[in-house]
């Protein structure tokens, strides 16, 4: 990293080293790419911005914790959101692979449950006592775990990862964890949208897991007058309509925990970083109307000051163009695999001449 003065540029400064990006699973690298080198989308004004929730979007899926050691068991949430006018049910269908997701795209997992289950009893266990069914139900959230000793499943991985697999197979070398993917498909009736997440199941129990980012509890919004409204977590907040207002996002420091970085278990290097370094960070604001400055906001340690992930400016539509209430929702998360998220709901007041 150059240490060298330079002027503070919101939205451009040096990138991370080459060495640490190239462990950021590519879903992640991309918005932090355009984080670091200012770039926006949607600026086209023939297109609306991907921030902007106008219909069904799934903005996120979060597991809780993200890592997971042997006999813990993940929460796994969902933010998924309608448009305001849009009251038709949901249906969801979770299901995870124990294959990490490849880079092109692929969503359907290469090994069926029977493949699996034979896998478990060539190595002397009984699939009903060691993890759960790939298909995990079709409520709004799930629960997976598995009860493998740290070893166990060292071998498991080894093994299984050792036969032939398809090219496009991303193949861990299971000396730190095997990563599997959630996968969730959300339906409107219409419309069918789906996504997945990495979970890492930690081969050694000596490391520490990942922890999901957090928010603190308030949010603000500044006029250019100054005057500074907290943004209710219960109820719609009243805001002027057709101004633009800046956005405090209460998000603690240690939110960016310090972890000592490991190699992928796809690189073959085995080397690790000396020292700790903290965690690259960004947040993706997504609004229901009006406009955001930036459509994400980030940190990275040295380069870009905590502050410039909490701070953004929303300009707001106006109240015969919007709905009677417009949501605004801001998911955080780190380069690890955790995910956080929460929101605010805005009632637009018409201004009187």
């Amino acid at each position: 990293m150059p240490h060298a003065p330079r002027r503070r540029l919101r939205h451009t400064p040096a990138l991370p080293r080459p060495s640490r990006l190239s462990r950021l699973p590519l879903l992640l690298l991309l918005p932090l790419l355009l984080v670091l080198l200012g770039t926006s989308l949607g600026c086209n004004e023939s297109f609306e911005a991907f921030t902007t929730v106008s219909d069904l979007r799934l903005l996120g899926i979060a597991a809780t914790p993200p890592d997971l050691h042997s006999g813990d068991e993940a929460q796994l949430t969902a933010l998924v959101v309608q448009s305001p006018t849009d009251a038709r049910p949901l249906s969801y269908h979770w299901r995870w692979c124990p294959v990490g997701a490849d880079a092109q795209g692929h969503t359907d997992c290469p090994i069926s449950q029977a493949q699996f289950d034979d896998l478990l009893r060539t190595a002397g266990l009984d699939p009903r006592d060691t993890f759960a069914p790939f298909d995990l139900g079709d409520a709004p959230e799930a629960t997976l775990g598995h009860t493998l000793p740290a070893a166990t499943l060292r071998a498991l991985c080894t093994l299984a990862f050792s036969q032939a697999a398809p090219a496009f197979m991303s193949m861990p070398r299971c000396a730190h964890s095997l990563p599997i993917t959630v996968t969730l498909d959300v339906t409107d009736g219409d419309k069918t949208i789906r996504a997945t997440k990495k979970i890492r199941l930690l081969t050694d129990d000596a490391l520490p897991p990942n922890a999901n980012p957090r928010f603190g509890t308030r949010i603000t919004a500044t006029d250019s007058d100054g005057r500074t409204v907290t943004l209710r977590p219960d109820a719609p907040t009243a805001l002027a309509e057709h101004r633009t207002w800046r956005i405090h996002v209460d998000i603690p420091e240690d939110a960016s925990e310090s972890f000592v970085p490991l190699p992928d278990d796809s690189d073959d290097s085995g080397a690790t970083a000396p020292d700790p370094v903290r965690e690259i960070l960004f947040m993706t604001w997504f609004v229901g109307g009006g406009e955001m400055k930036f459509s994400r906001t980030g940190f990275y340690d040295g380069s870009t000051p905590f502050d410039d992930l909490r701070h953004n400016e929303w300009t707001a539509p106006k109240a015969a163009d919007a709905p009677d209430v417009v949501p605004l929702y801001w998911v955080l998360q780190d380069e690890r695999g955790g995910v956080a998220w929460t929101s605010r709901d805005i009632a637009l007041v018409e201004e009187t001449p």
